[in-house]
């Protein structure tokens, strides 16, 4: 008989010779060579019981540490493994995507595009649950992520915008040596997504307008750009594309992302104040934004 085990991945395979069996320890799932896979259990039969043979194991079942991991407005239970790894526990991952609970074992390995003889969940016990759950490291959650992003999943593509932003702005933190505390990034995360909202309301006023004063598609770009200049200069002094220069930003970097997180509270002020002249006062673009300049900033 053979028994793979991820316990000893890296070790050289080891015969137990035991009174019925000579059992091969190896990196994997446990394989009868002579009666097969599938039917070992069954056909494999103790001496002295009517029980199936239960094959000699090795556990692979660590405890871990738990704390709540916010990103943004959204918190997860992430997990400190004693192996020092992070990692997630997958009723967790159940929770943030459609993988149905009784059947996440088979839908996470297709997902990771690993079958059952190579690949074994870890599992984890905590303080808060005795009882062992599988679990997921970061790299093998972020494949998770990747696969329902690419299904157009809103969660994964939230989280995974989420994600990108906070790893963006912080290079840049680093680049031009600026603080970006703990409490600087959960604020960031939580700013991003209501000035997105904001920004959309924003940009639909503007739309609106243009369209209602039959303002030619020409003219269009120009105005966008006056308006997003008008919110630069007061909060930067420079314009869009200065910004863009000096922070090294290529065609199609969001500029926005970059800005520190008391900046993006500022320009969400703004927007909203200037979508309000705009749907309640019927105040032109230009107009509405530098009216809330004015009484925000000056």
């Amino acid at each position: 008989m053979t028994i793979y085990s991820d316990a000893l991945r890296e070790r050289e395979p080891v015969n137990i010779h035991t009174k019925f069996h000579t059992i091969d320890i190896l990196p994997g799932v446990w394989l009868d060579k002579n009666i097969g896979e599938r039917n070992a259990s069954k056909q494999l039969r103790s001496p002295n019981r009517k029980q199936p043979y239960r094959p000699f194991t090795m556990s692979n079942t660590i405890y871990a540490d738990v704390a709540d991991v916010n990103i943004g407005n959204l918190s997860i239970e992430g997990l400190k493994l004693e192996t020092g790894q992070y990692a997630i526990a997958v009723p967790q991952v159940c929770r943030l995507f459609p993988v149905p609970p009784k059947n996440s074992t088979r839908t996470l390995q297709r997902i990771l595009n690993k079958s059952s003889r190579e690949y074994s969940f870890l599992r984890a016990k905590t303080e808060l649950n005795s009882k062992a759950v599988n679990v997921l490291d970061l790299d093998d959650f972020l494949v998770v992520l990747k696969h329902f992003y690419k299904l157009g999943n809103q969660m994964a593509i939230d989280l995974a915008f989420d994600l990108i932003a906070l790893s963006l702005h912080q290079l840049f933190a680093d680049r031009f040596n600026d603080k970006f505390e703990r409490e600087e990034r959960q604020e960031f995360l939580k700013n991003r997504p209501r000035g997105i909202d904001t920004r959309n309301q924003f940009t639909d006023a503007v739309k609106s307008y243009l369209h209602s004063k039959r303002v030619p598609k020409s003219q269009h770009h120009h105005i966008f750009e006056e308006v997003s200049d008008s919110v630069n200069l007061a909060l930067f002094n420079k314009k869009a594309w200065q910004l863009r220069q000096e922070r090294g930003l290529c065609k199609g970097d969001s500029l926005r992302d970059t800005h520190p997180s008391f900046s993006l509270k500022q320009i969400d002020y703004l927007e909203h104040h200037a979508t309000i002249c705009m749907n309640k006062y019927g105040a032109d673009p230009v107009s509405a934004i530098r009216s809330a300049i004015d009484f925000h900033i000056n």
